[in-house]
Protein backbone atom coordinates (compact mmCIF):
# COMPACT_ATOMS: atom_id res chain seq x y z
CA UNK A 1 0.00 0.00 0.00
CA UNK A 2 1.27 3.34 -0.99
CA UNK A 3 1.99 5.49 1.57
CA UNK A 4 -0.21 8.58 2.21
CA UNK A 5 1.08 12.50 0.93
CA UNK A 6 1.48 14.85 3.74
CA UNK A 7 -1.54 16.97 3.24
CA UNK A 8 -1.03 20.67 4.03
CA UNK A 9 -4.31 22.32 5.76
CA UNK A 10 -5.13 26.15 5.51
CA UNK A 11 -7.47 27.75 7.53
CA UNK A 12 -8.44 31.53 6.17
CA UNK A 13 -10.60 33.94 7.34
CA UNK A 14 -10.11 37.50 5.19
CA UNK A 15 -11.24 40.82 4.17
CA UNK A 16 -9.23 42.95 2.20
CA UNK A 17 -8.97 45.66 -0.57
CA UNK A 18 -7.44 45.28 -3.96
CA UNK A 19 -6.81 47.84 -6.30
CA UNK A 20 -8.74 47.21 -9.83
CA UNK A 21 -9.59 49.28 -12.64
CA UNK A 22 -12.98 49.45 -13.51
CA UNK A 23 -12.75 47.57 -17.05
CA UNK A 24 -11.35 44.50 -14.96
CA UNK A 25 -13.58 44.05 -12.39
CA UNK A 26 -16.05 42.12 -14.37
CA UNK A 27 -13.28 40.09 -16.01
CA UNK A 28 -12.08 39.49 -12.56
CA UNK A 29 -14.99 38.61 -10.94
CA UNK A 30 -16.21 36.04 -13.62
CA UNK A 31 -12.70 34.02 -13.56
CA UNK A 32 -12.60 33.78 -9.82
CA UNK A 33 -15.91 31.87 -9.94
CA UNK A 34 -14.85 29.79 -12.78
CA UNK A 35 -11.23 28.98 -10.71
CA UNK A 36 -9.62 30.93 -13.56
CA UNK A 37 -8.11 33.40 -10.89
CA UNK A 38 -6.31 32.88 -7.93
CA UNK A 39 -4.86 34.74 -4.52
CA UNK A 40 -0.61 35.01 -4.54
CA UNK A 41 0.39 33.74 -0.97
CA UNK A 42 3.37 32.79 1.14
CA UNK A 43 4.04 30.94 4.14
CA UNK A 44 7.15 32.14 5.94
CA UNK A 45 8.81 29.87 8.53
CA UNK A 46 12.29 29.57 9.41
CA UNK A 47 15.19 31.77 9.08
CA UNK A 48 13.72 34.27 6.14
CA UNK A 49 12.48 31.83 4.33
CA UNK A 50 8.79 31.65 2.27
CA UNK A 51 6.65 28.53 0.62
CA UNK A 52 4.65 30.06 -1.78
CA UNK A 53 1.71 29.17 -3.74
CA UNK A 54 -1.67 30.03 -5.70
CA UNK A 55 -5.15 29.52 -4.32
CA UNK A 56 -7.94 29.20 -6.70
CA UNK A 57 -11.94 28.90 -5.58
CA UNK A 58 -11.39 24.75 -6.62
CA UNK A 59 -9.04 24.45 -3.65
CA UNK A 60 -11.50 24.98 -1.03
CA UNK A 61 -12.52 22.36 0.38
CA UNK A 62 -15.36 24.45 2.22
CA UNK A 63 -15.98 28.09 2.18
CA UNK A 64 -15.27 30.95 -0.47
CA UNK A 65 -13.32 32.99 -2.42
CA UNK A 66 -15.53 36.29 -3.68
CA UNK A 67 -15.39 39.62 -4.56
CA UNK A 68 -17.84 41.50 -2.29
CA UNK A 69 -18.38 45.03 -3.19
CA UNK A 70 -16.56 47.21 -5.63
CA UNK A 71 -16.08 50.99 -5.21
CA UNK A 72 -13.84 53.32 -6.43
CA UNK A 73 -11.01 51.64 -8.06
CA UNK A 74 -11.04 49.13 -4.62
CA UNK A 75 -12.65 45.31 -4.71
CA UNK A 76 -13.24 43.64 -1.19
CA UNK A 77 -11.96 40.37 -1.37
CA UNK A 78 -13.42 37.91 1.26
CA UNK A 79 -11.69 34.43 1.66
CA UNK A 80 -12.89 32.09 4.38
CA UNK A 81 -12.84 28.28 4.96
CA UNK A 82 -10.15 25.42 4.16
CA UNK A 83 -7.55 24.56 1.28
CA UNK A 84 -6.35 21.47 1.73
CA UNK A 85 -3.20 20.62 -0.36
CA UNK A 86 -0.93 17.63 -1.04
CA UNK A 87 2.48 18.10 -0.13
CA UNK A 88 5.29 16.34 -1.85
CA UNK A 89 7.81 14.74 0.79
CA UNK A 90 10.93 15.18 -1.11
CA UNK A 91 10.66 18.52 -2.22
CA UNK A 92 9.13 19.83 0.76
CA UNK A 93 10.59 18.30 2.80
CA UNK A 94 12.34 21.36 4.59
CA UNK A 95 8.58 22.77 5.32
CA UNK A 96 7.36 19.71 6.36
CA UNK A 97 9.80 19.94 9.02
CA UNK A 98 9.20 23.68 9.88
CA UNK A 99 4.99 22.63 10.04
CA UNK A 100 5.82 19.41 12.32
CA UNK A 101 8.46 21.96 14.52
CA UNK A 102 7.02 25.47 14.47
CA UNK A 103 2.93 24.96 14.72
CA UNK A 104 0.81 26.72 13.18
CA UNK A 105 2.27 28.97 10.00
CA UNK A 106 0.84 32.76 8.85
CA UNK A 107 0.02 32.60 5.49
CA UNK A 108 0.35 36.19 3.85
CA UNK A 109 -1.29 37.02 0.45
CA UNK A 110 0.20 39.84 -1.84
CA UNK A 111 -2.25 40.03 -4.28
CA UNK A 112 -4.68 38.52 -6.71
CA UNK A 113 -3.89 37.41 -10.48
CA UNK A 114 -6.20 36.98 -12.95
CA UNK A 115 -5.99 34.67 -16.10
CA UNK A 116 -3.53 36.65 -17.91
CA UNK A 117 -1.28 37.21 -15.12
CA UNK A 118 -1.95 40.55 -14.40
CA UNK A 119 -1.78 40.90 -10.67
CA UNK A 120 -4.09 43.40 -8.75
CA UNK A 121 -2.66 44.41 -5.42
CA UNK A 122 -3.57 45.05 -1.77
CA UNK A 123 -4.60 48.55 -1.56
CA UNK A 124 -2.95 49.34 -4.89
CA UNK A 125 0.69 49.00 -3.21
CA UNK A 126 2.79 45.86 -4.14
CA UNK A 127 4.81 45.55 -0.96
CA UNK A 128 1.93 45.04 0.87
CA UNK A 129 1.03 41.57 2.17
CA UNK A 130 -1.83 40.72 4.96
CA UNK A 131 -2.60 37.74 7.21
CA UNK A 132 -5.10 35.80 5.92
CA UNK A 133 -4.92 32.61 7.88
CA UNK A 134 -2.71 29.74 9.38
CA UNK A 135 -1.59 26.54 8.19
CA UNK A 136 -0.67 23.00 9.51
CA UNK A 137 -0.42 19.31 8.82
CA UNK A 138 -3.26 17.38 8.17
CA UNK A 139 -3.39 14.69 11.34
Amino acid sequence: MAKKKPQLRMTLDAEFMISVAGEAIEKLKTELTKGKACMSISIPYGDEIEYMMSIYIDHFKDGDMKISSYENGMAKIIAKGDVIRDLDPSFDAEFIEALKSEGPLKIMCSDVCDNDVNSYYIDGNDDTRVKIGECGLVS
